[in-house]
């Protein structure tokens, strides 16, 4: 199946990073285990994109994310940000749960609809196939990427912004990417 999946995307004139064809990369035996590190580290899974520029800015997201993850300035701004819709833990079990694995990260690149670029201004989303969906009308550079990856990965970990958006756990990391940016002398991502 994913043989025919990849034949069709590669005709349609998607690039596809080799780890979707199940490769044996490095990454994906680490993928989803434990972390010893003591801090928190994605990995890069599936990249699928219709240009060697996208791929190579996920690529960059996934690199400039892991070295924002490392700072104590990432964890001391995750630790000291007040946030809504925390599923009960505080701010330093919100840091062990990333802490705790390695997160795999796979990203698919789209067009965005009128709907989704002009009303709705949809950066991105994730239907909970592990994919992360970007839209190319909004994601432009790997700060804006590694923005929307990190805030992907916590509705992956179950943190929603159903009540208030702006302080929900997903938006108040976006927040805490871009202060680190600016922290560290990064390019500031788009506003999310």
């Amino acid at each position: 199946m994913f043989k025919f999946i990849n034949a069709f995307k590669k005709f349609l004139g998607y690039e596809t990073s080799p780890c979707l064809n199940k490769c044996s990369s490095p990454h994906n035996d680490i993928t989803e285990k434990e972390n010893n590190l003591g801090y928190p580290q994605v990995v890069i899974g599936s990249i699928t994109s219709q240009s060697t520029e996208e791929y190579k800015m996920a690529e960059a997201a996934i690199e400039l994310l892991n070295r924002v993850l490392k700072t104590e300035v990432f964890k001391n701004r995750l630790i000291s940000t007040p946030m809504t819709e925390t599923n009960n833990l505080n701010n330093e079990a919100i840091y062990a749960l990333l802490s705790k694995r390695f997160y795999k990260i796979n990203v698919e690149f789209f067009t965005g609809t009128f709907r989704q670029n002009y009303i709705y201004h949809t950066v991105g989303y994730d239907v909970g196939n592990g994919v992360t969906y970007c839209n190319r009308f909004f994601v432009k550079d790997p700060e804006t990427l590694s923005s929307l990856l990190m805030h992907e990965l916590m509705h992956k970990l179950g943190f929603k912004h159903n009540k208030i958006k702006s302080t929900s756990v997903p938006y108040q990391m976006n927040k805490i990417i871009e202060y680190c940016f600016n922290f560290l002398g990064i390019k500031k991502a788009l506003d999310l």
